[in-house]
């Protein structure tokens, strides 16, 4: 029966269609259109921050250096060398083009599939070595890239399966000298096996990336102390031997969601953004490290996987903070921040795309509305401190005899952390809670508060919290940028306790999936057919897959997603 409907309404549609035409997705660069069959579709901080500003995270930056780019080495009599890849995301079957730059005459290559254990998978051993110099700050390496050419290139076998890895460049001539560059392997068809995606923050890393001169936060150029507005995926990262800034507190929290079995499968902020509807695939989003550069196409994908009752878990903090655009496929993130209202040409053009801070203007898109909190500024200034038990009987701390007044694992509430805001959803369950009233030595000049608090939270979208017409997703936000990923690994006091209610969290998740398409999502699909549509709703969410129109495509997922119930 369902099956004669449907086949009556895309006939019904297709008189209505004619010819149409396919608008760009709003990421700067265009999404390719994949039109799936109806029965799969389914399964696929340097001066002090101002008040709004987030803070650094690389020390106390007191003697800012402005120095030439110069070869960067362990040793002035060791060997130098730097790499990156092409992409940060692939699939099985898709070529990953390493760039490497070295002053050894060979190097080799090891690929090491990431978790609890790191396990090198293959290797290439005695390449040849070339150095390739730092481009001149007139080129703007920071932005436009290192330019090296491809050094060697390795075709994704189909037995490397979904997972984080990283590259572990080491020289073999002269005395050792080693790197490491990320990338992700995804599976193939979106959610064949996990219904569960674990978001990687390549974002945050590049903006923080100083490699070349520059980054969002830092001009090391002499007589231009103008940070970056615009930073390329295409130079090695300068931070974490190579890995970025960003990369502890991820590595944790995923290796444990893969050994606890729930095999997450592994996407970046540019697969979301290039292709909105792949949220679809996936019941439970899973963030960690520090999410806080966030396009419009991926906050909107968001906010439409919440609608229609997927998941969020935020084991993180200060995401979603600042606007980000792409431009040359995903290679170049564009982030004017403070330069913004003076700088930016998207004033005034399309307000939407301005990249300030979420909650102002002209965006006024505050981030709490989704997560439940947003980053309190000046946090980062203060020492970390205990996330204090509130409500001892809610269901993610079950199985931990964990009692009100008890401190969560050791000192969670670090570095930058949230709170609740202005417009945080009606009703709330404030899980963990801290105070946080200690500065850390140095940092006394530039904080203007006596304290700040912390929140960790969860709701749900659901009439119990406030949404009578909520289809059930839920979010959990943990409110701190790294401390959650400290407190799972096995160095932390408590750390068995932190993983228990880690656990309890996501299975809540699993366990409740997102309700099946119904007769409301199709009237709303009729209704806008063939319409232009746009953030941040994109015509009630019926345009699901965000090119600009209610098409076939979104009728495709759409069914499938009603046939599947």
């Amino acid at each position: 029966m369902k099956r004669a409907f449907l086949l009556f309404i895309v006939l019904s549609l297709l008189r209505q269609s004619g010819t149409v035409e396919q608008d760009a997705a709003h990421c700067v660069a265009a999404a390719t259109l994949r039109i799936p069959e109806a029965g799969d579709a389914r399964s696929w901080p340097d001066a002090p921050p101002d008040p709004d500003g987030s803070a650094w995270s690389e020390g106390l930056p007191l003697n800012q250096e402005h120095s030439a780019p110069q070869i960067i080495s362990s040793g002035a009599d060791k060997p130098y060398i730097e790499a990156y890849t092409d992409k940060k995301s692939y699939l099985p079957g898709e070529t990953i083009h390493f760039h490497v730059s070295t002053t050894a005459a060979t190097y080799n290559i090891e690929i090491r599939k990431e978790g609890w254990t790191r396990k090198t998978i293959a290797k290439v051993t005695d390449l040849p070595g070339t150095y390739y110099p730092v481009p001149p700050y007139a080129e703007q390496p920071w932005a436009e890239g290192a330019n090296w050419p491809v050094s060697y290139s390795w075709v994704v076998p189909a037995e490397w399966e979904n997972g984080n890895y990283l590259a572990l460049v080491l020289t073999t001539s002269g005395e050792y000298t080693s790197t490491y560059h990320p990338f992700i392997v995804r599976t193939a068809v979106p959610g064949s096996r996990s219904k569960v995606a674990f978001v990687m923050n390549y974002n945050n890393r590049q903006a923080y990336n100083r490699w070349g001169g520059k980054s969002l936060y830092y001009s090391g150029v002499l007589g231009d102390p103008h940070y970056a507005v615009a930073v390329s995926f295409l130079r090695p990262f300068a931070d974490s031997l190579g890995r970025g800034k960003g990369y502890w507190g991820q590595w944790e929290l995923s290796s444990l969601l893969q050994a606890d079995g729930f095999d997450p499968e592994f996407i970046t902020e540019w697969d979301i953004c290039s292709d909105p509807a792949i949220l679809r695939a996936y019941d439970v989003l899973v963030f960690a490290g520090h999410h806080e550069y966030i396009s419009r196409n991926t906050y909107d994908a968001l906010e439409a996987h919440h609608h229609r009752g997927g998941h969020l878990a935020f084991f993180s903090g200060n995401d979603i903070y600042w606007q980000v655009r792409f431009e040359d496929q995903g290679n170049k993130m564009v982030g004017y921040k403070s330069y913004a209202l003076s700088e930016d040409p998207m004033v005034g053009v399309d307000d939407s795309l301005v990249t300030t801070l979420w909650k102002q203007k002209p965006v006024n898109r505050p981030p709490e509305a989704l997560q439940g909190i947003s980053y309190v500024p000046y946090s980062y200034f203060f020492e970390r401190e205990d996330f204090i038990i509130q409500d001892c009987n809610h269901f993610m701390f079950e199985g931990t005899d964990l009692k009100n007044g008890d401190a969560l694992g050791w000192k969670i509430a670090s570095s930058e952390t949230d709170y609740i805001g202005p417009n945080s959803p009606p009703i709330m369950d404030v899980v963990l809670l801290a105070r946080r009233d200690r500065v850390r030595p140095g940092y006394e000049r530039y904080v203007h508060v006596d304290h700040v608090d912390a929140a960790a939270i969860y709701y749900e979208d659901s009439s119990q919290y406030g949404f009578p017409n909520g289809r059930g997703g839920q979010v959990f936000s943990a409110g701190t940028e790294h401390g959650w990923g400290d407190a799972i690994g096995d160095w932390s006091e408590g750390y068995e306790t932190v993983r228990k209610v880690t656990r309890n969290i996501v299975q809540h998740m699993v366990d409740a999936p997102p309700p099946a398409a119904d007769l409301q999502d199709l009237t709303a699909l009729i209704s806008h057919w063939l319409d232009e549509c746009g953030s941040p709703d994109w015509c009630e969410y019926a345009d699901l897959d965000m090119n600009g129109t209610v098409d076939l495509t979104d009728f495709a997922y759409l069914a499938a997603d009603w046939l599947d119930d």
